[in-house]
């Protein structure tokens, strides 16, 4: 049986968990893990726990007792998956293999801005158009620049975990459409 550890991960991985779980020449043991303890993932793991709100060096300390306590054989990050990756080998001392081993390129793709910047240069890449801004002015001029070319604007941290920071710009709100319907278009 191989154990394999999915830490604070969206939705989407949900049919990927569900994937591997069919493999028919392995058993495949799955634990998750996620700040929210009512996540749809835990549905597909074998085992679920909530996550401690954890960084740097204690949560690098944390992953390593859980891998250690669980029995853990793969490790597939997405929480603090840079640091992570720049810790790969106190994982292996232990004998897991992270899936996030090349920190230089986990770390490069993290800035999204400068990945946008390098993959300008390649056909066939669509990149958005995009503003990186540090103050209110500059994101003022910013925003009345692509929305003069775009019917929705979004917003999202140049370093980010994921689309934890990602958010739709929405100028007119119906309050009552909000409160009744959860509906934030």
């Amino acid at each position: 049986m191989i154990k394999v550890w999915f830490n604070h991960w969206f939705s989407t991985v949900y049919r990927l968990i569900e994937l591997i779980k069919e493999d028919e020449e392995e058993q495949i043991f799955v634990i998750g893990t996620n700040l929210r303890i009512d996540s749809v993932i835990q549905k597909v793991c074998d085992e679920w726990y909530e996550e401690p709100h954890l960084s740097g060096e204690e949560y690098i300390l944390y992953c390593l007792d859980f891998c250690r306590e669980h029995n853990v054989d793969v490790f597939v990050p997405r929480r603090h998956m840079v640091e992570i990756s720049k810790n790969k080998e106190r994982f292996e001392e232990i004998g897991v293999k992270v899936l996030a081993d090349d920190f230089k390129v986990i770390d490069f793709l993290n800035d999204k801005a400068a990945a946008y910047e390098h993959f300008r240069n390649y056909e066939n890449i669509n990149i958005p158009d995009y503003f990186k801004v540090n103050n209110a002015e500059d994101f003022a001029k910013a925003y009345d620049a692509l929305r003069k070319n775009h019917k929705q604007v979004c917003v999202k941290f140049v370093r980010d975990e994921g689309g934890m920071s990602f958010r739709k710009i929405i100028e007119n709100v119906n309050e009552f459409d909000r409160f009744v319907h959860g509906s934030f278009d």
